[in-house]
């Protein structure tokens, strides 16, 4: 399976504004500088993206060195990524590119001119406050002070550097401090190609747009003690804050680092031992680059048959530690665009259907209520048949054919009987010649019945008596029904009307067992 890592002739790493990943910059072809992300939160599976590409201008050069500025140290600078192309002599190549937002946009470049024939092996940052870093460039024969401003590249300075008096550099490094003040202070360390190393101690003004940076030699122990170690034309220089690293080719080809801290006054080169891992091979013949994050290098190898590799070394503990990288993809802004399109229209195709929904419920009602007025009114409508709302759920109960009328009603008893009579007019037809002849009943005092005609049945549900569907009488308040008597209340009056009619049978409680009440009415039905 193919790395996803970009074999890039000519690379930079550089920590994110975390110091816990890295981007790693360079040019696959002509014209292009890529930018790739790799996350190292976990170096067990690492994980890298294409940032992004700038390809406004045709000077990006895969075969030119590439540079990457340090974010400010500890997380507390810009987020902005910035790298530079060192171009050749006398062409017009070199350029800076910045990328803001940890590098998710295209980036801003600028020409540098002034600063050609260089190697990023001879750049060493000395100084560095907030934003702003201040680093000794060996170009054109000569050494010069750069001094950038990562929030605003455009803005950078060059100016000669004093009191500098040594051999063409095979290699340098930087350590710098951090001051309250725009006053910035470090060291540069230049390695010859005869195997020995001077300290300068490097000074300056941040803001000051003149002589921004000194180098002094140093009077006391200023040549290296380099214990043997020779360095070759493969090492990269790592500046650091405090302590600098050269990472470089062993004689057995594998890589290897050392280390200085020339605050402590210690002006020796030591190697950092390896406890544990496999050390990566390397023999020089392709390229190499090196950064740091937190307490570990981070080194990108491209080996003769172009096959990439990076390594991660822990200098606390020794380790190192082979990375395998899978790809990540970015989602890019036509992609966003098209999954936030789909969310909006979804979101109101759902509010639409929502608000439809509510207006069919608002005619529906509508029209049900029209409907039930035409009805009210003796109207037409679309069917004489009532709806579910307009009529209950039960309907009226068949009636079955009777054959013979019901048995007479018993005798009322005599107790019942008085004077005091009131008299109520049978509603229905009577002959008193029909042994079945309707008759009045009274089964509690201070009402009456009136019988049901016969093949009549009562509907509890509608409260009606009903005789071939059709509705014979409504019951009225109080009147009760055992489905063959029907029975209304009555009070009765002082002096009953002379004489009755035959047809009515009257009956009405004792006085004095019953005396009257205000509260009773008249029936309206008598």
């Amino acid at each position: 399976m193919a790395s996803p890592l970009p074999a890039f002739r000519q690379a930079c790493l550089v920590p994110d504004h975390t110091y816990r990943s890295v981007y790693l910059i360079g040019s696959s072809n002509p014209g292009s500088l890529d930018v790739y992300y790799i996350n190292l939160a976990n170096v067990n599976a690492a994980k890298i993206t294409l940032q992004t590409q700038e390809t406004t201008t045709k000077q990006w050069n895969p075969d030119l060195p590439k540079y990457c500025f340090l974010p400010h140290d500890g997380g507390t600078g810009s987020s902005s990524v910035t790298a530079i192309q060192l171009g050749s002599q006398g062409a017009d190549n070199t350029y800076m590119a910045t990328f803001d937002d940890r590098a998710k946009s295209a980036g801003r470049v600028f020409p540098i001119p002034g600063i050609a024939s260089a190697t990023t092996r001879a750049l060493a940052v000395s100084g560095m406050y907030s934003d702003k870093q201040m680093l000794s460039v060996y170009t054109n024969g000569s050494w010069v002070g750069l001094r950038v401003d990562l929030k605003d590249p455009g803005s950078f300075s060059i100016s000669g550097a004093f009191n500098v008096s040594i051999e063409t550099p095979l290699v340098a490094v930087g350590t710098y401090m951090y001051h309250g003040s725009n006053r910035t202070a470090g060291y540069s360390i230049v390695f010859n190609s005869q195997g020995g190393g001077t300290v300068y101690k490097a000074s300056g003004e941040a803001q000051d747009p003149k002589s921004f940076l000194a180098l002094e030699e140093l009077k006391d122990s200023n040549k290296l003690n380099m214990t043997g170690i020779e360095l070759t034309n493969s090492s990269v220089p790592v500046s650091r804050f405090q302590t600098a690293y050269i990472v470089d080719k062993s004689k057995s080809n594998t890589i290897v680092v050392y280390a200085i801290t020339p605050q402590t006054n210690n002006m020796t080169l030591t190697e950092v031992k390896v406890s544990s891992g496999s050390i990566p091979q390397y023999d020089g013949s392709g390229s190499m680059a090196a950064t740091y994050v937190k307490d570990s290098i981070v080194v990108y190898t491209l080996a003769s048959n172009n096959a990439p590799s990076i390594y991660v070394f822990d200098t606390n503990a020794g380790n190192w530690n082979t990375l395998t990288v899978t790809s990540e993809q970015k989602m890019e802004k036509s992609t966003l665009s098209l999954v936030f399109s789909i969310i909006g229209w979804s979101v109101a195709a759902l509010f639409v259907a929502f608000v439809i929904k509510k207006f069919w419920y608002c005619f529906e009602g509508c029209f049900r209520c029209l409907k039930r007025s035409k009805k009210n009114n003796g109207g037409s409508s679309y069917s004489d048949k009532p709806s579910a709302e307009e009529s209950p759920k039960l309907q009226p109960v068949p009636l079955e054919k009777v054959d013979q009328r019901p048995d007479p009603a018993p005798p009322i008893p005599q107790y019942m009987a008085s004077p005091y009579l009131s008299h109520f007019a049978a509603p229905f037809p009577e002959s008193a010649a029909d042994p079945y002849a309707p008759r009045v009943e009274a089964p509690f005092p201070g009402q009456v019945s009136s019988p049901v005609p016969q093949h009549a049945a009562y509907n509890p549900e509608i409260q009606q008596y009903v005789e071939n569907n059709n509705s014979i009488t409504m019951m009225g308040p109080g009147e009760q029904s055992n489905g063959s008597v029907l029975t209304r209340p009555y009070w009765p009056t002082q002096s009953p009307p002379s004489p009755l009619p035959s047809s009515v049978v009257q009956y009405a409680p004792s006085s004095s067992q019953y005396p009257p009440s205000p509260r009773f009415q008249p029936s309206p039905y008598q």
